[in-house]
């Protein structure tokens, strides 16, 4: 670990900037709530913001840039099961298996409620 002062004021100096770029990275995420577009639209983005920070705050802040290789494996796996499994849950969404099929008409108006009896 280096101890130089010009060392230090650029480290800090460095942290400092990725902080406040994660600031404006939230701002703009809270910003995009009030975006009058579509609801997938706005879930889009703001699901872009956060990957953006997130990746910001492990880079910098995680100190990922100066890990090995055997760590951005580890990271890169989990990152790849993530998004497998997020495809596969949205492929299947609309897969029943045979037999499992309810009965309940979802379209139809929920019954009376029955008159309680004391």
């Amino acid at each position: 670990m280096q101890t130089n002062p010009e060392f230090i004021q650029r480290e800090v100096a460095t942290h400092l900037k990725v902080f406040w770029l994660i600031l404006m990275v939230v701002a703009t995420n809270v910003a995009v709530t009030f975006l009058p577009v579509d609801t997938t639209v706005r879930n889009t983005l703001q699901v872009a913001l956060a990957v953006a920070g997130a990746g910001l705050v492990l880079t910098f802040y995680m100190h990922l840039l100066s890990e090995t290789v055997s760590t951005y494996l580890v990271v890169g796996l989990t990152a790849f099961l993530c998004l497998a499994l997020l495809a596969l849950t949205m492929v299947a969404r609309d897969s029943v298996p045979e037999g499992t099929h309810s009965t309940v008409d979802r379209g139809a108006a929920a019954p009376a409620p029955a008159a309680h009896v004391p």
